[in-house]
């Protein structure tokens, strides 16, 4: 694994896993996938972003002697390890781990598990602008798709500086009335004055970002055709947050 882009809010690797990801395409054919509003409206999609489909969430623990608290009594519960393809990217993600503090802190400290799952977005879906924050200490985004043209679009985009680190505000009560499914957004003074930067997701390319980190999933263009782009993602979990 071999690290090819840092900046403040992101670091990129590549070459992330040594061996075929052949069977984590076996694991996304097994693996069950719904709409990501299956359960409840997620507010990080708009409305129009397209048909994304999401699998069950894996948990691994920074330190296995942990317990653990469901955050819904109904939530089924699966954790690493789960002698599934999936075990090779939790795995490379605990060891790894100090490679990344410098952006989403220490493993055991800053954050204590690690939740993981598929995130296949088609033709014409993407993801609208949002932060992971809350709960969350930090973000990743492992590419496994066995191909990926620089023109078929979804890349992961951010917004730099100060900006990324985004100050929301209320929606102003007329857009809320036309669009009432939106709750925040950036002040426009903050948009306007920032620049960007994106990431192309080339197949085996780990992506860590911290918390707070305003970005976004490029539209996938039709010219991907039958051919989707699909992530394990997830999430570094803060203390006190569903695992005790």
């Amino acid at each position: 694994m071999k690290t090819t882009q840092t900046t403040p809010n992101y670091v990129v690797f590549d070459d992330t896993l040594s061996d075929s990801m052949e069977p984590l395409h076996d694991y996304v054919r097994r693996m069950p996938l719904r709409s990501p509003h299956a359960h409840s409206y997620q507010r990080a999609w708009e409305i129009d972003d397209g048909t994304p489909m999401v699998g069950p969430p894996v948990y691994a623990l920074a330190d296995r002697r942990r317990t653990v608290v469901p955050t819904r009594q109904t939530e089924t519960l699966t954790f690493y390890p789960t002698r599934s393809p999936i075990d090779a990217v939790l795995s490379k993600l605990l060891r790894s781990a100090k490679r990344f503090e410098p952006w989403v802190g220490v493993k055991g400290e800053d954050w204590i598990g690690i939740s993981a799952r598929l995130a296949v977005y088609p033709a014409n879906s993407g993801l609208a602008w949002h932060d992971d924050v809350g709960p969350y200490c930090g973000a990743f985004n492992l590419y496994i798709h066995p191909r990926w043209d620089f023109d078929w679009g979804g890349e992961l985009m951010f917004l730099d500086g100060s900006a990324s680190k985004r100050r929301r505000h209320a929606i102003p009560e007329p857009t809320r009335r036309s669009d009432p499914l939106r709750g925040r957004t950036l002040h426009p003074r903050e948009y306007t004055r920032s620049a960007g930067s994106f990431v192309v997701p080339v197949p085996n390319r780990l992506v860590i970002l911290s918390s707070g980190t305003t970005h976004r999933v490029g539209r996938v263009r039709p010219a991907a055709g039958r051919i989707p782009r699909i992530a394990v993602s997830g999430f570094f979990i803060r203390p006190g947050q569903g695992l005790a």
